[in-house]
């Protein structure tokens, strides 16, 4: 908590699993969700429901870990109001946005996609930031850019769907789930009701006794072999 900030805001991450670094397919797969979701997310959440002024969902990847992520700032509404809301949003785009998407709408987003791959970079640093990814991670996929485009063509609306249904949804078997609330001063620890989640107060003693994701197999490490 924050006794000196009004705003409020909270982070909710779902994890999809490591993935090997040629494995373009189920990235691009990520990818194609988090374009769906962005802006009906951005439109229920933000414009229709108000719950605040930052509102914003994405795909991460962190050291070959892919996953989706919700940001909501707000000055008015309680974290965990607003991760019940984020939890209601997902329910509603499950059922009546997504699952019963015409395949024209599903090929905009997939070409819309594509398209933004192909835009040529608009700076050097772009090109050597992605260079130099590669290396740091030794994964040495150099035109990761360029496959993904070519990956996205086989992306289907039913990959999507299985995705969302065995990773994000409430009742997917294979959920996994960070809800972080941050609170402001108009909405105090104290005053959050009762929950089911766990509470963890130390957070170094909670990640000391997470499993590991395992190292991903370089090019270098295979031809040491």
């Amino acid at each position: 908590s924050n006794p000196d900030e009004s705003n409020s805001a909270v982070l909710v991450y779902f994890e999809f699993g490591s993935i090997s670094p040629r494995n373009i397919h189920a990235a691009c797969v990520a990818g194609v969700l988090a374009e769906t979701i962005r802006a009906p997310c951005s439109n229920i959440l933000r414009t229709v429901e108000q719950l605040g002024y930052v509102v914003y969902s994405s795909m991460t990847k962190y050291n070959n870990v892919i996953g989706l992520q919700f940001i909501v700032q707000s000055r008015t509404h309680s974290p965990q109001t607003i991760n019940d809301r984020i939890e209601a949003f997902l329910g509603t785009f499950e059922e009546l946005i997504l699952k019963p998407m015409p395949q024209e709408q599903f090929k905009k987003y997939v070409e819309g996609l594509r398209s933004f791959m192909r835009e040529k970079d608009g700076h050097l640093s772009i090109i050597t930031g992605r260079i130099w990814t590669e290396i740091l991670n030794e994964t040495f996929v150099y035109d990761r850019k360029q496959a993904e485009e070519r990956a996205l063509q086989e992306v289907s609306h039913e990959n999507v769907v299985e995705l969302f249904c065995r990773c994000v949804s409430r009742h997917a078997g294979e959920r996994r789930k960070l809800s972080v609330h941050v609170h402001g001063n108009q909405h105090p620890v104290e005053n959050e009701p009762e929950t089911s989640a766990t509470v963890f107060a130390d957070l170094d003693l909670f990640k000391s006794k997470l499993h590991r994701h395992p190292r991903i197999v370089s090019e270098n490490d295979l031809r040491a072999r």
